[in-house]
């Protein structure tokens, strides 16, 4: 069997606990991918007759289906429930982020992306654009969204909030949860 894990911290600590707690001895190979490449990696390796024991983020694998992938049809898909006690909502959550009393608007409406998850904040976007009758101007971004709105390049941001403690040291607010995140657990049949 192929165990895939993520590299990604938190989510390879959250694999391993999995692992152990289904009798996976820490001394198992493990292929170590990136988070958001995991779903690609263990289709392509059902697909070839291996049998796969893959984990990710639920956030991260729906991101990829919402891009139009497929899983192969020799995984089986379940999911473990994250909770974490630090974790602002119990989880991972991506959520949309604004400086304090600074809400969205005709005039107020660049959003910076995180851009791992386009594709699974656009919805959320949208019904934003709808509900508040305005055209939002995105932009995508690789990590440090923060720094955009400190330096009035965007006035709002996507991106996964963990413990909440970036935002609060910045002063941010939290003004929308678009999706909480569990344990993807993929395996062939």
């Amino acid at each position: 069997m192929i165990i895939v894990v993520p590299k990604n911290r938190g989510l390879a600590e959250r694999a391993e606990k999995a692992l152990t707690s289904a009798g996976i001895s820490a001394g198992a190979k493990r292929c170590r991918v990136r988070g958001e490449d995991v779903p690609a990696i263990a289709s392509m390796l059902a697909a070839q007759g291996d049998a796969v024991l893959a984990f990710t983020g639920e956030d991260l694998l729906a991101e990829w289906l919402a891009g139009g992938s497929v899983l192969d049809g020799r995984l089986r898909r379940r999911t473990v429930e994250w909770f974490d006690r630090k974790a602002i909502f119990g989880k991972p959550s991506l959520c949309l982020v604004t400086p304090p009393d600074a809400p969205l608007s005709q005039n107020r409406r660049r959003v910076a992306i995180c851009a791992r998850y386009a594709k699974l904040a656009e919805p959320e976007l949208q019904r934003i654009e709808r509900d508040l009758g305005i055209s939002l101007e995105r932009s995508y971004h690789h990590g440090a969204l923060e720094i955009l709105l400190e330096h009035g390049l965007a006035d709002a941001i996507v991106d996964i909030v963990v413990t909440g403690s970036t935002i609060r040291e910045r002063g941010l607010r939290i003004v929308d949860l678009f999706f909480r995140s569990d344990l993807a657990v993929l395996e062939t049949a």
